[in-house]
């Protein structure tokens, strides 16, 4: 048997749409009009992975998409799907610039000081209007940190290292 390939999800079933099996995908993705995907899964109801086709996609508003689906033929069909999770396998996401990184590398990443001291993890990142921000945990607290150059000076994502130059009062735990 072979080993199981990791799949990403990327987004929702939200609602179905009209008569023909159409379903309206909520993305979870940063790129609001493009779905590139030609196949997407989904969990069958023994945990494993259903592969289907996607036929046709339509760019219906921000972060949102109509698509249809092989094998899904009529509304019926479609409102079975509605709130299940969609998934692509790993490999299918684009490459990424230097110095972008999908959050599920950064997903536990240990995170130093210049001077080699571990201060955490990242244990959850969100976005802002300006930037992410990474929340790195120890244990016993934790330090939201900007995900801007100025603060971030390295990310290695084989040794899965983040070195960091925090001012001191961040450093210590207070708020920027």
């Amino acid at each position: 048997m072979g080993q199981e390939k990791p799949f990403v999800a990327i987004g929702r079933i939200y609602k179905a749409h009209g008569l023909h099996g159409d379903v309206i995908l909520a993305s979870y993705s940063e790129a609001e009009d493009v779905f590139p995907y030609d196949t997407v899964c989904f969990k069958d109801a023994r945990g494993g992975m259903l592969s289907m086709g996607v036929i046709h996609v339509r760019h219906v508003k921000k972060g949102h998409f109509r698509i249809r689906l092989e094998d899904v033929e009529d509304r019926t069909g479609a409102e079975g799907l509605v709130g299940r999770e969609v998934f692509i396998f790993e490999e299918q996401l684009p490459a990424v610039s230097p110095g972008e990184y999908y959050w599920k590398d950064l997903m536990g990443i240990q995170v130093q000081t210049l001077a080699g001291e571990c201060i955490g993890a990242v244990e959850s990142i969100f976005r802002t209007g300006a930037h992410d921000v990474y929340v790195v945990g120890n244990g016993e607290r934790e330090l939201l940190v900007p995900a801007v150059d100025v603060f971030i000076r390295e990310v290695d994502l084989e040794r899965r290292v983040m070195t960091v130059d925090l001012p001191s009062g961040l450093a210590d735990g207070d708020a920027l």
